[in-house]
């Protein structure tokens, strides 16, 4: 059920009700994403039948799991409750266009819980492969990495081309931007091919019907649709069925799609007729619904051959030992497990893959070993499997798969050689902007053309993604070539340099291994073509697959627009001694072939300090600087940007969440951790929970959120675990995490750690490199370059800032990065793109000497003369006299004012006319927290200063011209300054609290008896106060509010009011409702009630 707020909003909203009805949830969208994705399923338009979903008829059940608060990101409890959402909802299939990269592909709690929907609830479950393409291993989780779940590759067809984007030619393509497996631990991670982009339906509110769209966020929806089709199919014929037994339907049958790679398409594109052909035919043969899985001994589902070590001609065949285990329903009797067994076929697609011919599997599992042989391969990517087929049924198609990738870089140049050539080029650096890849294949050396290979310079394509978070693209299409495309690259003085012909769509793959002393990369793109008016767009795509790193992580994709004749160059940092993919596309959109020339080079100077850290035990630290193969000029800079803090919780506490909300595998229970934040200046800020950072579906914890909360309780920021700056102003706030799990113990072991609290530096700090170690201990003269010699090794030494900013703390730890190369003056540049991390401790500050300061007591000898006494007696009179201001400026009034009184009254005693005291005694009267209950009070202590200060006199002294030969009437022209301020500050105090007793709450105590004399009184207040300022000034305006309030200009009160009203102020959005209230302005009383209680959800502070 479903309502809209109101028709100019056209907004709509469902409710649900929670702990048996004492907490309401309105349930809106984030976005539109979800909306357009169920109308690819679903969509059904009696009207216009054309515009229907792939299957109109299914029932669809929306399960909200894009936070609002995260500007639609999913989170790991919203995908909690969404699996139990599922279970009591019974239903069949799941489609999801979420997705985000993982550290652990088919790990974590999250994908567990989605893992059980499938094998113990018969859900079938589909997901978007995710939109990081073209490079390998760009799969996203959970429909990418994950085994139980479909991961769908986004596909378009030449129909769809010219629907859609109204071009005149194409061929069948994957969008250029669709995710390639395989995963970080071998699995094939696309599984089908399906459409990815759609016209479907849009939320109201967006005032359109229907809007088109791209992603493999689209490509699993038309999956989903389809296999919905099946599923009524099976329903309406009286079938039972698993989801194992769907998937092999539609896997089997599926069109592989030539020449596209394995990696982009998986099985193929799917087939519905014929997977409901195979499923009719297979359904009740022998363990068509018992799941095989085959992994390592590490838990590695494919062999994944990418690094120089694995894959060089001289690597000896590599031997992975594999155990196939059959996965049982809890429904299967263990009499059932003990008579099941089964005998299967294996083949290998390969010759250079080598396995035995059959094995025979029990309801333990059975091992086999998969032999790769690399060496004769060619350089670039290559696909292979292992399968297993019945024995007596082979055409049922394989009951599992081991899927082998090997990636063997180009070989024949010498990686210790780093060849440095500086030439002019005419490419705006800022034209360079990030974005994405291509695709291409190998060809072996006996001639076998591997499956990869076919798909030579595979496509390249479509637009953009939208939002990556939600995998859904605005993309371009792009144009296949003809044949296979057997490119063999040259160097030249160490650099990769090659040319080529290039047709829209065509995709390179070169695989590089990383030079050691490598730390970045450029890529100097050109193009030529006959058309000299056109330009050409390329994308670049970089990816290196690192341990404990995802491929984000490690990945730079940029897109790149050519004029003819033009270069660009695109530069990123590199892992030295690792394999790079190094992918380059020629855009879809591209209106003609043209030659496109490359060069790669890689540069580096080696440091002997991975990461640089300096701390007060180590306040100079010696770095050795290597350059490999060259001669370089370095010219270190070092640059601190941000400070890191640590912080203790406040407060932790462990709940456990009602009945109705819980997770498919049981009950959940709510970490909330608070920490208090000080302030000090305006800035941004970056909180770091180690167990919960840049963890989602690879977490044990299921991901965490993360609340920023001021002191009057308004949440002010909110994200997760890949945070970004938070802004804050100066102020006290609460800082929240919140995590959800199922095992209260996991959430016991966190809920005592620390914070770390990252804030950005108003300024950065810089920290001084030496050339010898006596310079960087005395402070002497800075390196500012120096040249390195091909093999050479030089040391310098870095020291210790000079100084630091003066809101660090002893003990915090700034951070930054250090650049070693030189930056030339043509625009070229040795640095590393972002620099190397940086870290320096702040040092405690020395203790002021004891004896030191204008107020330090000597020993005083009695001995000593008159005029010695008598200093010393002054000096005791002056502590005396400033602790006795101290321990008044403390006092609460309200609770301690006979002490307060008897303080102020021993000093007046010995000056009654001191107008320092007189003055403290105003500002604590005239305290926020007590002062409209002593406010007669504050108008007499008001009075008692303007009877010390002489406003002629004031004004006489600063209206004279300054006599800039004259030391005492600058010194006068000085207190006469100070005395104004004073004497404003005390107008508007007095003038306020005049004002403040007509307030509701002070009339119920104190009623007005001569409202005539009253207004008087508050009328000459005010006009002496406006003798000396403006009272429209930011720091008075409220003042000037009263004043227009009483006079009924509301009008000119609200002009005034919204030139200096703060959103974070809750008195002023209270003054502006009650001005509209005055004017009668209903709508807007309405809407700045409705505002000032979002903001203020706790009320006035």
């Amino acid at each position: 059920q479903h309502a809209q707020f109101d028709e100019e909003s056209q907004v709509s909203f469902g409710v649900n009700f929670y702990d048996d009805g004492r907490v309401l949830s309105i349930v809106t969208e984030s976005n539109d994403h979800g909306t357009h994705v169920a109308g690819i399923v679903a969509g059904n338009d009696e009207e216009h039948p054309q515009w229907n979903g792939v299957a109109p008829g299914a029932q669809i059940v929306s399960v909200k799991i894009g936070d609002t608060y995260l500007d639609g990101m999913e989170s790991g409890v919203a995908l909690m409750r969404a699996a139990d959402a599922v279970l009591r909802n019974e239903c069949s299939l799941i489609n999801m266009s979420y997705g985000e990269p993982t550290k652990r592909p088919n790990g974590g709690i999250l994908i567990r819980q989605l893992d059980q929907l499938v094998r113990q609830h018969n859900v079938i479950f589909i997901g978007s492969a995710g939109n990081a393409g073209p490079a390998l291993s760009t799969v996203g989780a959970p429909g990418g990495t994950t085994s139980s779940l479909i991961g769908v590759g986004a596909y378009v067809s030449p129909q769809m081309a010219r629907a859609q984007y109204a071009m005149t030619e194409s061929k069948e393509l994957p969008y250029t931007w669709t995710s390639h497996g395989p995963t970080f631990d071998g699995d094939l991670g696309v599984d089908l091919f399906a459409p990815g982009g759609a016209w479907a339906t849009v939320p109201r509110w967006t005032l359109n019907r229907s809007k088109q769209k791209n992603g493999t966020s689209m490509a699993s929806p038309n999956c989903c649709g389809n296999f919905a089709l099946l599923l009524s199919a099976i329903k309406a014929n009286g079938h039972s069925f698993t989801p194992i037994a769907v998937r092999r339907a539609f896997e089997n049958t599926a069109r592989s799609v030539k020449p596209l790679t394995t990696w982009a398409q998986g099985k193929g594109l799917i087939q519905t007729p014929q997977a409901w052909a195979a499923f009719v035919r297979d359904r009740e043969k022998p363990s068509q619904n018992v799941i095989l899985e085959a992994t390592d001994g590490a838990g590695r589902r494919g062999v994944y051959l990418r690094e120089d070590h694995q894959t060089s001609s001289d690597a000896v065949p590599t031997v992975t030992r594999f155990r196939v285990r059959p996965s049982f329903n809890d429904a299967v009797t263990n009499a059932e497990k003990t008579g099941w067994r089964i005998r299967l076929k294996l083949h290998a697609s390969k010759s250079w893959i080598r396995c035995g011919e059959e094995i025979t599997i029990n309801s333990s599992g059975t091992s086999l070993n998969v032999t790769v042989d690399t060496r004769d391969l060619e350089p670039g990517a290559h696909f292979g499997e292992v399968t297993g087929l019945a024995f007596d049924d082979p055409e049922r198609g394989p009951l599992f798969r081991i899927p082998v990738t090997v990636t063997k870089s180009i070989e024949h140049y010498d990686t210790s050689r780093l060849e440095l050539s500086f030439r002019s080029y005419e490419a705006p650096a800022e034209e360079m902007l990030p974005e994405e890849t291509g695709d291409e294949d190998p060809v072996y050396a006996d001639g076998e053309t591997n499956e990869e290979q076919e798909a030579a310079a595979s496509l390249i394509e479509p637009f953009i993604p939208e939002r990556m978070i939600s995998g859904e693209t605005p993309e371009e299409l792009s144009l296949d070539i003809i044949g296979g495309l057997t490119i063999k690259p040259s160097f030249v003085d160490g650099r990769l340099v090659d040319e080529v012909e290039v047709p829209p769509g065509t995709i390179l793959r070169r695989f590089l291994r990383v030079p050691d002393g490598a730390s970045w990369v450029r890529v100097r793109l050109g193009a030529q073509s006959s058309d000299d008016g056109d330009t050409r767009r390329f994308v670049v795509h970089g990816v290196q697959v690192i341990p404990g790193l995802t491929n984000r992580d490690a990945e730079q994709r940029s897109y790149v627009t050519l004029k003819n004749g033009q270069t660009r160059d695109v530069s990123f940092p590199v892992h030295a001694g690792r394999t790079l993919e190094l992918a380059l596309a020629s855009y879809w959109s591209n209106s003609a072939e043209c030659s496109l020339d490359y060069e790669v080079e890689f540069f580096g100077i080696e440091s002997s300090v991975e990461l640089l850290s300096l701390t007060p035990d180590r306040a100079v630290v010696p770095v050795t600087l290597h350059s490999a193969g060259f001669d370089v000029r370095v010219s270190p800079e070092i640059k601190l940007t941000a400070v890191r803090s640590q912080h203790v919780p406040v407060s932790s506490t462990i709940r456990q969440c009602p009945s109705d909300r819980t997770g498919a595998d049981g009950r959940l229970h709510e970490l909330t951790i608070s920490w208090s934040l000080d302030v000090q200046r305006s800035g941004s800020i970056v909180p770091h929970f180690a167990a919960t950072d840049d963890l989602l579906y690879g977490s044990d914890l299921g991901g965490a959120v993360w609340s920023l909360y001021e002191a009057d309780g308004r949440r002010t920021a909110t994200d997760d675990i890949w945070c970004d700056p938070m802004s804050v102003s100066a102020g006290s706030y609460t800082l929240k995490l919140t995590v959800f799990n199922t095992d209260r113990s996991r959430l016991e072991r966190i809920q005592s750690r620390p914070l770390v609290l990252e804030r950005r530096l108003s300024s950065s700090v810089t920290v001084p490199v030496y050339s010898s170690p006596t310079a960087a201990g005395e402070g002497g003269t800075r390196l500012s370059s120096a040249s390195i010699l091909a093999g050479e090794r030089k040391t310098v030494w870095v020291g210790q800032p000079s100084g630091y900013p003066s809101d660090v703390k002893p003990g915090e730890i700034l951070v930054g990065t250090v650049t070693w190369g030189e930056c030339l003056s043509d625009g070229e540049s040795l640095r590393r793109p972002a620099g190397f991390p940086v870290s320096v401790v702040v040092p405690g500050t020395p203790a002021p000497s004891r004896t030191s300061g204008p107020a330090s007591f000597q020993s005083f000898d009695e001995s000593k003369s008159v005029k010695g006494r008598r200093e010393y007696e002054r000096r005791v009179s002056v502590a005396a006299r400033e602790a006795r201001l101290q321990l008044i400026a403390e006092f609460q009034v309200d609770t301690q004012r006979e002490q307060f009184e008897k303080q102020i009254e021993l000093l007046l005693r010995k000056n009654e006319n001191d107008l320092t005291v007189l003055a403290l005694r105003l500002h604590r009267l005239d305290h926020v927290q007590w002062r409209k209950q002593h406010l007669p009070d504050v108008v007499e202590a008001a009075d008692a200063v303007l009877s010390e200060l002489d406003q002629d006199e004031i004004a006489l002294t600063l209206a004279r011209r300054s006599k800039s030969d004259d030391p005492s009437f600058a010194a006068g022209r000085r207190r006469a300054v100070q005395l104004r301020a004073l004497l404003i500050d005390t107008l508007y105090r007095k003038a306020r609290a005049i004002g403040y007793q007509e307030l509701p709450e002070v009339l119920e105590r104190h009623p007005i008896n001569d409202q005539s004399a009253f207004d008087e009184q508050f009328e000459a207040a005010y006009q002496a106060f406006c003798e000396w300022v403006d009272p429209t000034e930011k720091d008075y305006f409220l003042l000037y509010l009263r004043h227009e309030g009483r006079r009924g200009n509301a009008g000119a009160a609200l002009k005034v009011l919204n030139r200096h009203a703060s959103d974070r102020n809750y008195w002023h959005l209270e003054k502006r409702r009650k001005l509209y209230h005055q004017l009668g302005w209903t709508d807007l009383e309405s809407n700045a009630w409705h505002w000032r209680t979002v903001r203020f959800p706790g009320g006035k502070p």
